[in-house]
């Protein structure tokens, strides 16, 4: 649980926190402060143990609050999957559906938690896109507690009602 709390890098932390900057303040408006509290440490708990149960060698550290931040992603896009993201590539600015970039960012780390580790191109080019040293089950873990939050609030008012 404590891995949640302390970081590999500066980076690794600013990147946590950049996405926390932008999809937190939707999960907290639509929870509250203490069910989002509880979704954040739930999810924190929730990714070690994911990390714990998959890994080779249960002692191999995860350190960052991924997890808790991946449920926040994951709760943020299913809230307002129609939402426009803009992802950043090579300083091209690309817009996209959140449900769009929820799919990309979170199939990344199943894919890589499953052990696909390189996206197969044609001509037999591959690039990597896991790395080896990510717990990318711990990510999964905390983007599952996301799905299970949202679900679990989903009576609430959100753009899925109008889907009905």
């Amino acid at each position: 649980m404590t891995a949640s709390f302390s970081h590999h890098s500066g980076y690794h932390l600013l990147g946590n926190m950049v996405t926390l900057f932008f999809f937190g303040p939707g999960a907290f408006a639509s929870l509250g402060a203490r069910a989002f509290t509880t979704l954040y440490l739930g999810a924190g708990l929730a990714s070690s143990a994911a990390h714990c149960g998959t890994s080779r060698n249960p002692r191999t550290p995860a350190l960052g609050a991924s997890g808790s931040i991946n449920a926040v992603v994951a709760y943020g896009i299913l809230l307002n999957p129609l939402a426009l993201i803009v992802v950043f590539a090579e300083f091209l600015p690309i817009p996209m559906p959140a449900a769009l970039y929820g799919a990309l960012y979170i199939g990344r780390d199943v894919a890589a938690a499953l052990g696909y580790t390189e996206v197969q191109l044609p001509f037999g080019l591959g690039r990597q896109f896991a790395d080896l040293s990510v717990a990318h089950a711990a990510h999964v873990g905390g983007a599952a507690c996301g799905v299970a939050a949202f679900l679990a609030t989903r009576r609430r008012p959100g753009p899925w009602s109008r889907l009905r």
